[in-house]
């Protein structure tokens, strides 16, 4: 096989292996070690997005596909609402909450609404559904070890994921399902084969049970003000988990 690993990009670290993934943190050899003794912004991540954008409010942001687009301003206020939903529920610092879908403007919403207040995010994949861990279903392990307390999922992925998130472990977790659709226009064809989808999982049961709409869930923070929402900000805060392949078990 052709090794397409380009030496040159490569910075010895100069300390011993151990062994242990955590500690030896041997991706670091492919960066400029000077980039780690830089000071990060003391700030949470929504914050430090929209200082980097100064003043231009009406920049577009976000560009799904051609089809739906976002200014700064109109995220801004999007956040804003998930935040509002998840104070409502009286999350803590520290709860996790998982994600299960595609790249739609709702996974950058839930992101940085949930980060803000202390709260950590964990996105899993869809296809590691398919994937056996010395016998147990890789979604369900990675679920099992995050201890979710919302599981947020695209209702265009529930047929083949239903099982899992239906389990009894799982059962005290808020499911909200996330419509598709609203990444799309208004009028575009592809909603009716998305409504088609979700009409033929319901026939045959492919669906998670006793979860919430994404309207649903905004609504319950319909009464609570910007002056009651309490942002977190804290140095070695955790914010984000993620299973990458030299993690897994």
């Amino acid at each position: 096989m052709k090794n397409i690993v380009n030496d040159n990009k490569r910075y010895k670290l100069n300390r011993s292996i151990s062994g242990i993934i955590q500690e030896d943190r041997i991706w670091e050899q492919w960066y400029d070690q000077s980039i780690f003794s830089k000071k990060l912004p003391k700030m949470i991540q929504k914050d430090y997005l929209f200082s980097c954008i100064n003043n231009d409010r009406n920049r577009i942001i976000i560009n799904n596909r051609g089809m739906k687009k976002f200014t700064a301003e109109e995220f801004d206020s999007i956040i804003l609402e998930y935040e509002k939903a998840f104070a409502a529920l009286g999350l803590t610092k520290g709860d996790v909450i998982c994600t299960i879908g595609l790249t739609t403007p709702e996974m950058y919403v839930i992101k940085y609404s949930a980060t803000s207040l202390g709260l950590i995010t964990c996105n899993l994949n869809v296809f590691d559904i398919g994937i056996d861990d010395n016998g147990k279903n890789r979604l369900y392990r990675q679920l099992e070890n995050v201890d979710p307390k919302m599981i947020f999922t695209l209702d265009m992925l529930e047929d083949k994921i239903y099982s899992v998130i239906n389990d009894e472990k799982f059962s005290r977790a808020i499911k909200v399902s996330m419509p598709l659709e609203n990444s799309t226009p208004k009028y575009n064809p592809e909603r009716l084969a998305i409504k088609l989808q979700l009409v033929k999982d319901f026939l045959s049961g492919k669906v998670i049970n006793n979860k919430i709409s994404l309207n649903d869930f905004l609504m319950l923070g319909k009464n609570i003000s910007r002056e009651n929402i309490i942002e977190i900000y804290e140095e070695n805060l955790p914010c984000n988990i993620s299973f990458t392949s030299a993690l897994q078990e």
